[in-house]
């Protein structure tokens, strides 16, 4: 805010602005405004001479009284949002006109505190003037000293640079040189590589088509090697080394050339053989190598050039590889292992694997299988004739198969002569003698053949080296294949379909039928016996396949759960009518062409009795036992075997959700149908409740001291069921006792509402009959009203029938508790109490069963 126009405004430079007199600049009016003032004057002499009027402006905030819905505190807050401010008046009805004279006045009111606070310190501030010094002195001052900092410091970082630019230069120039360098050795050690592998397949008899090996030492950028080089790989020059059965031959360019010579015996003819093998296997690496320089060459013209070249050595390379792999195979017995386990090494080096393996099962596997096969007949079982044939195939190659799973080499995850030789011969073998044993149309010799084929698995994975051998022969094509052949999806539908058939046909009947004693595991229904031999069959040893393990557990938890739906089914029809025959057209087919009268689908609970029902829950308890105890084990046993302790956890924990749902819904809901009909029967006892009416109504008889004769039978139904399930041992004590406890709760549910509607006729009646003999009264002018004399006379009518209800009530809880149950628990129980116990002994008293 500006100062007040009668005060003094202050020049920016103070030294200029309170010179001393004649230093200062003329007056431009002529005037020395400072005459007459002493050489050093105070502030008062300065302020009275000049007469500056200090006093403050009336800005009180009393001079405006705001209104209560002006708030002045927001404006004193740190995140106050004048937007916000705004928009919140005009939401409470201010009109912009209100706040523009608000705020005016607010404003007013705070430059008055702003001027006071000026005024009030106002000597201060010109005592502050005094003590300032020239800062664009100081400042000049200042300049030479940093000019000449900047200067030094300029003219070091130019020269910093300049030997950065200079070594960043030389780097590059190195980093030019090294990629340079690099590339030549690239292109050097290529063809160098070449050469070798060139002159060495053409001393091995394997040299490529038109190709003569390199003659001319400047042509052929390596020293010579020759195989004896290749075998020994120490720096002795001596030429005493070279390999038995070849004879060195200084040409006229110095190379050794080293030819093979006719082997005089059989154990010279081997050993050069093994030799022969043995370069195979070196120049097989080399190769390698060479394939690993041309692809980090790939871009270089030079390099491209020796494609062709290099293509050459290695379709040389292969044949001559397989060939000796092919004659150290056909050899006699016994075959040498060493120059089998250079052939095989050579093609792993040379990513042929493949070929290796089918050379082995082409030479060795497939004749051995084929004779086994041939020698077979009709009365030879699948099992038999697979297991003859692996024994055979695993015979005529387990030198092969032990070579190819040398850990050292890292052959056995390279390679698989178990999948790729020995198991795609025995399959495509045995598949074509014998197509018709893997269709699963047949199921039980579908079962047989396929744990057949599926032990002679476990034999090959029992043979495999390592893990990684295992990892390879798992993965292998023939692997795939061979689990291809056994459809198990088609198998487990025949079988589901075979199971859950017979099972149905007992669950979808119209009525019960009970099972045959002794023959149906202890159940009493026989579609309780149907679901517990459905579920046996399911995981028994010649049905159940662990490949499909998931699709057989799961169709054991349907079995559960259908019968769960079966018995819910029922119980939620019981006490309904079953649906009347209705006629149906003939089929076109039928013979007589008459219509016949058919019952619809309908539940077996339309017609099910107590009996039934208690023999029904009794299955569910029994069947869930055997679930548990017996079902449940062998099959955890069985996963455990070939999935371990996790697949059987989750199987058991599958299987006991199944029959907990089991108790908690279909179980259930037979108790509920068991208490509806024994609770009618009961129910039906206790409508003789209105007999005591008639009987107290009216009469002169005394207070009741017993209880009515019919409480006792309104118990007797639940009472004989109780009795029969115990006798019988249809029920478990605790589930007889559950069914108590729920026919009990219902009973005196419908106890509690014939009560209440008895008592409240009778104070219904009462009041009437007082109301009739008040007007009566005051007709014949009597001075007592409202049967003032029933006190006198004794006992009302009401009063005799409430303790009747009472002592009925105290019978009714003493004959439930002698069926096991507590009363005092019961909620339905505690409101028929509290409906005929008299006041202040509403508590459910303690019932003694003595």
């Amino acid at each position: 805010r500006s100062a007040p126009r009668s005060m003094v405004t202050v020049d920016r430079d103070p030294e200029a602005a309170y010179a001393p007199p004649g230093e200062d600049e003329e007056d431009p009016d002529g005037i020395d405004v400072m005459e007459g003032l002493s050489e050093n004057p105070t502030i008062e002499e300065l302020i009275e001479h000049l007469q500056i009027d200090t006093s403050v402006p009336d800005y009180d905030q009393e001079a405006h009284v705001f209104p209560d819905w002006f708030d002045q505190t927001p404006f004193k807050s740190k995140d106050f949002n004048v937007d916000e401010w705004v928009e919140t008046m005009h939401s409470r009805g201010h009109t912009m006109e209100e706040l523009q004279v608000q705020l005016d006045a607010y404003g007013k009111v705070v430059e008055g505190k702003l001027v006071e606070i000026t005024a009030r310190d106002f000597d201060k501030f010109l005592a502050l003037s005094d003590e300032l010094p020239d800062i664009e002195g100081v400042m000049k001052d200042w300049d030479t000293p940093l000019d000449k900092l900047i200067a030094q410091i300029t003219a070091q970082r130019d020269g910093m640079q300049k030997e950065l630019d200079e070594m960043e230069g030389a780097l590059k120039e190195k980093k030019r040189l090294a990629d340079e360098r690099a590339t030549l050795e690239l292109m050097l050690e290529t063809h160098n590589v070449v050469a070798k592998v060139e002159r060495l397949l053409h001393e091995v008899g394997a040299g490529p088509a038109g190709k003569e090996p390199a003659a001319d030492p400047e042509t052929a950028i390596d020293d010579s090697l020759g195989v004896a080089d290749v075998l020994d790989d120490d720096d002795d020059d001596s030429d005493d080394e070279v390999p038995e059965g070849f004879v060195a031959e200084e040409d006229e360019d110095g190379l050794d050339a080293l030819k093979p010579v006719f082997a005089t015996d059989q154990a010279s003819s081997a050993h050069v053989v093994d030799d022969r093998a043995q370069v195979l296997e070196r120049v097989a690496s080399e190769m390698g190598r060479l394939r690993f320089l041309q692809a980090k060459g790939k871009k270089l013209p030079f390099v491209q050039s020796l494609g062709p070249r290099i293509d050459a050595c290695e379709a040389s390379l292969g044949a001559a590889a397989a060939k000796a792999l092919e004659e150290a195979l056909s050899a006699p017995a016994p075959r040498d292992r060493s120059r089998i386990e250079h052939c095989l090494r050579a093609h792993v080096a040379m990513d042929r694997a493949r070929d290796a393996e089918e050379a082995i099962g082409r030479v060795l596997v497939e004749p051995a299988v084929r004779r086994v096969v041939d020698a077979a007949t009709a009365a030879t079982s699948f099992p038999e004739l697979l297991h003859a044939c692996v024994a055979a195939a695993i015979a005529s190659c387990e030198l092969e198969v032990e070579a190819s799973g040398d850990k050292e080499f890292g052959m056995d995850a390279k390679m698989c002569v178990l999948a790729n030789s020995v198991l795609a011969k025995v399959d495509e073998a045995v598949h074509a003698a014998r197509p018709g044993e893997y269709g699963p149309g047949e199921p039980d010799r579908f079962i047989r053949n396929q744990k057949a084929a599926m032990a002679a698995i476990r034999g090959f994975e029992e043979r495999t080296s390592s893990l990684a051998n295992v990892t390879a022969f798992r993965e292998s094509e023939a692997f795939a294949a061979y689990h291809k052949r056994w459809n198990l999806a088609a198998y487990f539908n025949v079988r589901m379909g075979e199971i859950a058939g017979e099972m149905t046909s007992f669950l979808d009947d119209f009525s019960l039928v009970r099972a045959v004693e002794g023959q149906t595991g202890g159940f009493a229904m026989a579609a309780t016996a149907a679901t517990w031999k459905a579920l046996e069959r399911s995981w028994s040893d010649d049905v159940v396949c662990v490949h499909a393990a998931d699709k057989f557990l799961r169709f054991a938890a349907q079995i559960v759960a259908r019968y769960g739906s079966w018995v819910k089914m029922g119980a939620d029809a019981v006490g309904t009518d079953p649906p009347a025959p209705v006629e149906q057209p003939a089929a076109p087919n039928d013979p007589d062409g008459q219509p016949r009268r058919v019952v619809p689908e309908h539940s077996w609970g339309c017609a099910a009795t107590a009996e039934d029902l208690a023999a029904i829950r009794g299955d569910c308890e029994a069947l869930a036992a055997k679930v548990l105890n017996s079902f449940v084990p062998g099959m955890c046993d069985t996963l455990r075997i070939a999935f371990g302790e996790p697949a059987a956890d989750a199987a058991k924990e599958c299987m006991e959700e199944g029959v907990k749902e089991l108790a908690r819904g279909p179980a259930a809901d037979i108790n509920g149908a068991l208490m509806r009909i024994i609770g009618d029967r009961c129910v039906e006892t206790l409508k003789q409740m209105k007999g005591i009416t008639a009987t107290f109504r009216m009469t002169n008889k005394p207070l009741p001291t017993r209880h009515s004769h019919f409480v006792p039978g309104a118990v007797a139904p639940l009472k004989l069921f109780v009795e029969q399930t115990a006798r019988k041992k249809v029920l478990s004590a605790e589930s007889a006792t559950q069914v108590a406890i729920a026919v009990g709760e219902y009973v005196a549910g419908k106890y509690a509402e014939m009560a209440s509607e008895l008592v409240a006729g009778v104070k219904k009646t009462e009041a009437s009959l007082n109301r009739l003999k008040d007007r009566r009264a005051a007709k014949e002018g009597g001075s007592a009203a409202g049967g003032g004399d029933d006190g006198e006379k004794g006992p009302s009518d009401t009063d005799k029938i409430c303790k009747q209800l009472l002592l009925d009530v105290v019978e009714f809880g003493t004959q439930l508790t002698k069926l096991g149950t507590d009363p005092a628990r019961s909620e339905k129980f505690k409101e028929l109490w509290a409906l005929v116990a008299p006041e202040g002994e509403k508590q459910v008293p303690v019932f003694l069963t003595a």
